[in-house]
């Protein structure tokens, strides 16, 4: 609104101040402040009671600073936005005549930006395309289909100059059905056009036209170790495997989904993997910082392809320290002994063993008397010597050796008791299915290790094994593939009970000297209390999307037995198919829910129904497998 130029005195007069006054929108609100002045209108000092009181229900009154001469234009902002329906202006300080220029300038803003999607229509070439979040007056939208046709939604204005093919009124939301006249990728562009915008805000998006009526939605990679951020640390010695995750739609029977993965650190790997699946094998990766991508195509059809990354900092793993020696950790105080760390290692470099890692060492004797002496005097190297007449009888021997290698640096620590007379330094190490506790679907492989023994021929073994308080030597005899008198033992994969606990002893004699060592063996227990579901239950090969959910699993963890805490947090969840003698890995993730998944074709003699196996495993690869017989026709 303006208000009428003086054209006797040919100048604006110069108004002090000015009132504002906004009856509020029914349902909204309205608050405003002034920039500078607070006084009251006079105006509404001499209204009357009833009208003041109708003017504080209705209405809100803002007293603001005007111009201060006859040239310079003056602007003042509200202070909030304002949601009114009316407003109006009382002059209340004048100079010389009454004689006012105004304008209102209005922004138009919205809680959210435009967005823009499509679907396919049908099978020939026609796709909807989805609007949403447009203004709802004064703006206008124009879309081009990226094949040289375009459309109008909005105002008139927009429509001055230009030769559009149709017009719409002006909606939060619009839906259009454009049919192209050949396959392929198109780019669809709107704009977005506001008169008190500056810029014309635009937006594109490519759309898929195909035979089968295909799109894609989503791409994702998952993996067990992928952190939120999208980001994961690995060990060099680690393998890492990863998922492609798609998400798409097709109105008609599917085609294949090829795939592209490459690493790169500065450097692009291309890597010849075209599965949904790739893996990579330990030491396949430097220490640096990877981006690891995957591009996804329909096979033999016009579509996007969609590509997604994961970044990967491959690490340094730490030091593996060994000193040999029982478990017993007992020295013989009336020998020189050897203390002796080559079995230590890098575990991003095996083959090389301990050459290339710096030792230190630091060996302090505690006498009887509680004296305390250095025996090792700064020695260094994987080993070393320790004279027996500097080694007291009932003394101890603390032993700390520190290694580096590079940027890595590790510790560790053994406590010896001194003892007089012979003894034999053994142990027992376990080569296969170790850890905190066992995987009882597993063989379990151990091994007796000698560190005095210098005849190994004449070195006699035994071994037994212990449940609760009693010995089963029978037991072990029926669950040991090699028997119970040899240098290692094998136990059957499922022989021991799970959520057991054994202690598995080995007696090694040498003429008539012998020792013994001990090891603990814990098994574990495998998931439980859940179920799974799929849904559909009944669906078309290679195109019925299913959705495998596992619901309610739990798992006890590093504890040794269930109890209320039990979580599922550690699980994965593998669903594996099963059709014409050939398996189908569908999916591997931490997530109880898969995505949309394509199923193969089952046999017709049975009934078309699918075999489907979904294995959920804790973190020892223990798992409960859960059958599912799933009907999955050709049509």
């Amino acid at each position: 609104m303006k208000f009428v130029y003086d054209e006797i005195k040919n100048k604006w007069s110069c108004i002090q101040s000015i009132s504002f006054l906004a009856r509020k929108v029914p349902g909204g609100s309205f608050r405003a402040q002034s920039a500078i002045s607070t006084e009251i209108s006079p105006v509404q000092r001499n209204m009357k009671e009833k009208k003041k009181k109708r003017l504080k229900t209705e209405y809100t009154l803002s007293m603001f600073q005007a111009n201060f001469d006859t040239q310079t234009p003056v602007r003042r902002l509200f202070r909030n936005p304002l949601m009114v329906s009316e407003l109006k202006i009382i002059p209340s300080k004048w100079n010389g005549s009454i004689c006012l220029r105004m304008e209102l300038l209005a922004t138009f803003r919205k809680d959210q930006a435009m967005t823009l999607e499509y679907t396919p229509h049908d099978l020939y070439a026609s796709v909807k395309i989805h609007l949403s979040h447009l203004y709802t007056s004064l703006a206008c939208y124009i879309l081009d289909f990226g094949q040289g046709k375009t459309s109008l939604i909005g105002i008139p204005p927009c429509k001055y100059g230009r030769n559009y093919s149709e017009y719409y009124n002006l909606s939060k939301n619009h839906e259009e059905i454009y049919n192209y006249s050949t396959y392929g990728v198109y780019t669809v562009t709107v704009w977005e056009i506001v008169p008190t915008e500056n810029e014309n805000k635009k937006i594109q998006l490519d759309v898929s036209v195909n035979k089968k009526g295909c799109r894609f939605r989503g791409l994702s990679i998952e993996d067990s170790a992928v952190s939120k951020k999208n980001a994961r640390t690995l060990l060099i010695s680690q393998e890492l495997v990863l998922m492609a995750v798609v998400k798409k739609d097709c109105l008609a029977s599917q085609t294949k989904l090829l795939f592209h993965w490459t690493a790169d650190n500065g450097q692009i790997i291309q890597l010849h993997e075209k599965t949904i699946y790739i893996k990579f094998k330990a030491f396949t990766f430097t220490k640096s910082l990877y981006k690891i991508s995957v591009q996804s195509q329909l096979w033999n059809l016009q579509a996007t392809n969609m590509t997604t990354s994961i970044y990967v900092n491959a690490v340094s793993s730490p030091l593996v320290l060994l000193i040999k020696g029982s478990s017993k950790y007992m020295l013989s105080s009336d020998y020189d002994q050897k203390i002796n760390a080559t079995e230590s290692y890098d575990p991003d470099e095996p083959s090389r063993g301990a050459d290339g890692i710096t030792f230190r060492w630091t060996c302090t004797m505690t006498k009887n008397n509680g004296d305390q002496v250095n025996v090792c005097h700064g020695a260094t190297g994987p080993l070393f010597l320790i004279k027996h007449t500097r080694l007291e009888e009932n003394g101890t021997l603390t032993v700390l050796l520190t290694a580096e290698k590079g940027d890595q640096k590790q510790h560790i620590t053994k406590i010896y008791a001194l003892k007089a007379g012979v003894h034999l330094n053994m142990d027992i190490r376990c080569k296969n299915n170790c850890g905190t506790k066992v995987n009882s679907e597993e063989e379990v492989c151990l091994e007796v290790v000698c560190f005095s023994c210098e005849d190994i021929t004449a070195i006699r073994y035994l071994w037994s094994i212990t449940k609760g308080s009693q010995t089963e030597t029978e037991l072990l005899q029926n669950i040991a593939q090699n028997g119970i008198t040899s240098q290692g033992l094998v136990i059957k994969a499922g022989a021991l009970t799970e959520g057991a606990s054994y202690i598995i002893s080995a007696l090694v004699s040498v003429g008539s000297d012998s020792a013994s060592a001990s090891i603990t063996v814990n098994v574990n227990l495998s998931p439980y209390n859940g179920t799974c579901s799929v849904a559909p239950a009944l669906g078309v090969a290679l195109q019925t999307q299913f959705v495998f959910e596992c619901e309610n699993w739990l798992d006890e963890g590093d504890e040794l037995n269930r109890n209320s805490t039990d979580d599922g947090v550690d699980l994965r969840y593998t669903v594996v198919a099963n059709s014409g003698g050939t398996r189908y890995l569908l999916s591997s993730a931490q997530k109880s829910i898969t995505p949309p998944l394509s199923l193969p074709e089952a046999n017709s003699q049975n009934d078309y129904l699918l075999p489907v196996v979904i294995k959920v495993c804790d973190k020892f690869v223990q798992c409960t497998s859960v059958d599912m017989r799933i009907k999955v026709s050709v049509t």
